[in-house]
């Protein structure tokens, strides 16, 4: 009788470890990874650096709400909101801005700190890599 409560005890606390492990084990979603304030670091046309152009005052930003929406803002563009979303399981970025004719799709590659969107839909866009770094 003593083997078998051992034995149910063993296979219980098995179970519950197995499931502690596999909970700890995953890592956050690409959506969780977006949320956030990011600052526009590095902005790549054709691997040449221009972010003196497109950022000249260092001052760009986009920030990712958990309910789908963004706020961005900086010189020389000045304030954009929209919504946004992911596709093809976390690798594309699309951007719905409030401003006509301004949505946009992006190849997306994120990390704990950095962000890289590369243009997607016509060579104008594809020409373009914008680097973020996380400003939480």
């Amino acid at each position: 009788m003593y083997d078998k409560l051992i034995k149910n005890h063993f296979a219980r606390t098995s179970v519950f470890l197995a499931l502690i492990l596999l909970l700890g084990c995953t890592s956050p979603s690409v959506e969780s990874q977006v949320e956030g304030k990011w600052m526009m670091t590095k902005v790549l046309q054709h691997d040449n650096d221009v972010t003196a152009e497109h950022n000249p005052a260092g001052d760009r930003w986009i920030e990712f709400m958990r309910d789908k929406t963004f706020k961005s803002g900086g010189s020389p563009y000045g304030e954009n909101t929209g919504t946004w979303y992911l596709k093809n399981d976390g690798n594309v970025l699309y951007l719905a801005s409030s401003v006509e004719n301004d949505d946009s799709e992006w190849n997306l590659t994120i990390g704990v700190d950095e962000m890289q969107w590369t243009g997607i839909g016509d060579p104008g866009k594809e020409a373009f890599t914008l680097i973020h770094t996380r400003r939480d």
